[in-house]
């Protein structure tokens, strides 16, 4: 009898994930352009479906820049 909500027969584990970041946190579109290569081999992880035009299942995360739409939305909207 198990004292958890954690039931190994309902979960499948993912075939496996990449991680990549900047170890000083620095953005840098060279990673971006990497990650997006990567992303592109994990077809067969849900990026395409049977048909060829739809899926999910694979994705990139990443920081928002906060500067960067502060700036923007400031010259936009001439909001300080």
């Amino acid at each position: 009898m198990s004292n958890s909500l954690y039931r190994p027969g309902e979960f499948k584990d993912n075939c496996g994930f990449g991680l990549m970041a900047h170890m000083q946190g620095e953005a840098s579109h060279d990673l971006l352009q990497k990650a997006i290569e990567a992303l592109a081999c994990m077809t067969h992880r849900g990026g395409i479906a049977a048909d060829g035009k739809t899926g999910d299942g694979c994705g990139l995360l990443m920081q928002k820049p906060d500067a960067f739409y502060v700036r923007r939305r400031t010259k936009n909207y001439q909001l300080s």
